[in-house]
């Protein structure tokens, strides 16, 4: 997994989804994670995650995602 701040990011001009959950970490993961299943191309996934999270499912969101073929960026945010 690639760490970028949140001002580099170049989002892949062949992503066809790309969800920034970077902000959103407190939130039940579980919709997105469905929602996701349902796209037909997985590798046209990009999702942006927090860098660093007090989070202790933020690896196993991670690891599911990479594990549906999405790509996963963490994202260093500057509050």
């Amino acid at each position: 997994m690639e760490t970028k701040d949140k001002n580099q990011r170049q989002h892949s001009p062949t992503s066809s989804v790309i969800v920034d959950w970077s902000t959103a970490c407190d939130a039940n993961p579980e919709g997105m994670i469905e929602w996701l299943k349902q796209y037909p191309r997985k590798g046209d996934i990009h999702v942006y995650l927090p860098s660093i999270s007090r989070r202790a499912q933020l690896p196993r969101l991670r690891s599911t995602l990479q594990g549906l073929g999405c790509t996963v960026t963490a994202v260093k945010n500057y509050a």
